[in-house]
């Protein structure tokens, strides 16, 4: 699915250091926010990664998700 999407070839980069387990993780959230329409950007993935690494925890990506959010609501 996350091929289809393009996902792998648009964030390879991002992803590339990961391991299959978190690769799955991201691909599979993103491909389902995508279905529901939502459009990330590089710093949505790299925010996801954060959370799935575990460099930040669930309350502070939902903090950033929402600052992004409020950002893209404000132009």
């Amino acid at each position: 699915m996350s091929d289809a999407l393009g996902i792998d070839a648009r964030w390879s980069d991002l992803l590339s250091p990961l391991d299959g387990k978190q690769r799955r993780a991201i691909t599979q959230a993103l491909a389902g926010g995508m279905h529901e329409g939502w459009d990330p950007d590089r710093a949505d993935v790299l925010a996801l990664i954060d959370q799935v690494r575990g460099a930040v925890d669930i309350e502070e990506y939902k903090r950033r998700a929402l600052e992004r959010a409020q950002q893209r609501a404000n132009g």
